[in-house]
């Protein structure tokens, strides 16, 4: 069976994930019948997550602020978009980098935002940051971490932490790949981190790690082959798609964006991951991962993505929260307060807390311990990177979130 992505008829007014997992933009709702009015915005920071040619739509992670309620936000821009330094001098778009910290100024009507400027507060020669993840891939001297694009600079080092205390690290190529990496370095205005220093240690299956995962098998009951019929995931009946070419279609993507490091370990590594995708029926616009490496994906969700790249996009994200740990993470820090649900380890519920509510289990994850925004940002950067690297294009990513804020009503 061919696979075809296309408009929903009935869903035909909603023209983005997340991962992991995203909330986005709710615009202010009225009816204006004589003229459209609008709301200036003006100098609203955000961090871009994504800006690439033909430079049409520029994906940003807003601060908190009272114009634009927001996680993230896909904006559109245009050759009169103004692009200046701090000092209002014009700027080239293309330097405009993953990271960078900006300053917007423009319009906000009732079902859309016109961007006028757009001020690069980064300096485009030299800042500070902090990368922090999982040591995925080495492409020559340039290491990937958290789906950021790391190498050494001269004379740098990296100190061993835990059972790596005793070591030093003076090349990326004597360090493990599949380790945990805590970088601290500056970025260039080629969107490099050159590393002046940092951690790594290895990333061990803990007594903590088989606890949580015995609680998503408990919570877990899936048919063979995950053709058709009712299942069990975290503790919430579902019904899995009677169309095993679409399983089969969606596992052979989801197999292409896994990480190779997780590929080569050996099968009798504790704490290996296998992964597994299936499609749910439900007609809502949702994808979540469960940290043992099962994804699922909505029905929903399929029938209003445009083409496999958008779900590339999609299961990348919901990889990005398995193999950087989130639930584990999130198991940890529900430990540390006592109280725990398995909805705690649920990652990449990608609708905001009124569609979620609905989901049943599902709103647990996202409502009483959602992953933190650092979580949702680093599994849209490595989902991004996992793409890339699986020959996808990474550009029709934010297209997925513009789904999303079309799919949520104010």
């Amino acid at each position: 069976m061919k696979v075809q992505f296309r408009e929903n008829p009935a869903m035909k007014n909603f023209s983005k994930i997340v991962a992991a997992s995203l909330a986005v933009v709710l615009l202010a709702s009225g009816s204006f019948p004589q003229r459209e009015t609008s709301k200036t915005i003006k100098k609203v920071k955000a961090f871009v997550i994504q800006y690439a040619a033909p430079y049409e739509q520029l994906y940003v992670d807003p601060d908190d602020n009272n114009v634009i309620e927001a996680d993230s936000l896909l904006l559109p821009t245009s050759v009169t978009t103004r692009i200046v330094t701090k000092k209002d001098k014009p700027v080239d778009r293309h330097l405009i980098r993953p990271g960078m910290q900006i300053e917007i100024t423009g319009e906000r009507f009732r079902d859309r935002i016109e961007v006028s400027t757009i001020k690069l507060l980064t300096d485009l020669e030299k800042w500070d940051v902090d990368v922090e993840g999982y040591f995925e891939s080495l492409e020559g001297d340039k290491a990937w971490i958290g789906g950021q694009g790391i190498k050494l600079a001269p004379g740098a080092v990296i100190r061993g932490k835990n059972d790596w205390k005793q070591k030093r690290f003076a090349s990326f190529n004597d360090m493990q790949l599949g380790s945990q990496m805590k970088i601290s370095g500056l970025r260039r205005a080629d969107g490099i981190v050159y590393a002046t220093g940092g951690e790594a240690w290895s990333n061990d299956f803990s007594g903590g790690d088989k606890k949580m995962l015995d609680l998503v098998k408990a919570g877990m009951l899936l048919p063979a082959q995950l053709e058709g019929g009712k299942g069990k995931v975290a503790g919430r009946e579902v019904t899995f798609s009677n169309d095993l070419e679409l399983q089969k279609y969606v596992t052979k993507i989801g197999n292409r964006l896994v990480p190779r490091y997780e590929k080569d370990l050996p099968d009798d590594f504790p704490g290996k991951r296998v992964y597994r995708f299936a499609v749910i029926e439900d007609e809502s616009f949702n994808a979540f991962a469960l940290p043992d490496g099962s994804i699922f994906i909505h029905t929903g969700l399929l029938k209003q993505i445009k083409n496999e790249a958008q779900l590339a996009s999609v299961i990348g994200h919901e990889i990005a929260h398995v193999t950087h740990e989130h639930g584990r993470k999130n198991f940890e820090g529900a430990q540390k307060r006592q109280w725990f649900t398995i909805g705690a380890i649920i990652g990449g519920a990608i609708l905001g807390s009124t569609e979620v509510a609905a989901a049943g289990v599902i709103a647990v994850g996202a409502l009483q311990n959602k992953y933190g925004r650092d979580a949702e940002d680093q599994a849209d950067r490595v989902g991004l990177y996992y793409m890339t690297q699986a020959g996808y294009d990474p550009r029709e990513a934010p297209k997925v979130w513009g789904e999303i804020s079309k799919t949520i009503k104010p």
